[in-house]
């Protein structure tokens, strides 16, 4: 983690998660443009990540939905979206298995 990146507060996890998980609208902008959609929930998170991109497609309600308290923990106590690597397609799981990079 680097320090100077701003968290995001459970709440907005929450609020990132559920988004994620249920509404289409949210999650094309989102794996467009991840600061731009973070920006609705989070503004000093977005500002701090304004260069993410995703690195492959996004991953489906349904993996968002069965990762969902895991993901709370790594968005909270990490800044994670340096580059989102955690919300591609197929890989929640294994990027939640490994400790985040310093």
């Amino acid at each position: 983690m680097t320090p100077d990146l701003p968290l995001l507060s459970p709440e907005q996890a929450l609020q990132l998660l559920d988004r994620l998980s249920s509404d289409d609208a949210f999650r094309a902008v989102f794996h467009e443009a991840p600061a731009k959609a973070l920006g609705t929930i989070a503004p000093d998170v977005a500002e701090a990540c304004r260069d993410c991109s995703t690195q492959g497609p996004l991953a489906s309600k349904e993996e968002f939905a069965q990762a969902r308290d895991r993901l709370v923990e790594r968005l909270t106590a990490d800044a994670v979206f340096r580059v989102p690597h955690c919300f591609v397609s197929g890989e929640i799981d294994a990027q939640l298995r490994h400790p985040p990079a310093p």
